[in-house]
């Protein structure tokens, strides 16, 4: 299995690269919160729904 975040360049690639600006961090850790909410907002959702239905079976 593959991990999302892993870096499959080259050390020489990484060392030669220049590190990123803080306003390109930025934009990155805002995008990668944002994902992380909609998921954990679809993990809600479903779990939401899963007991609204479980509720609904035994009324």
């Amino acid at each position: 299995m593959k991990y999302i975040e892993e870096n499959s360049a080259l050390l020489k690639q990484l060392m030669t690269v220049p590190p990123m600006s803080a306003q390109q961090y930025a934009i990155v850790m805002r995008k990668r919160t944002d994902s992380r909410r909609r998921a954990e907002d679809a993990r809600d959702a479903s779990l939401a729904n899963a007991q609204a239905k479980k509720s609904a079976q035994g009324a």
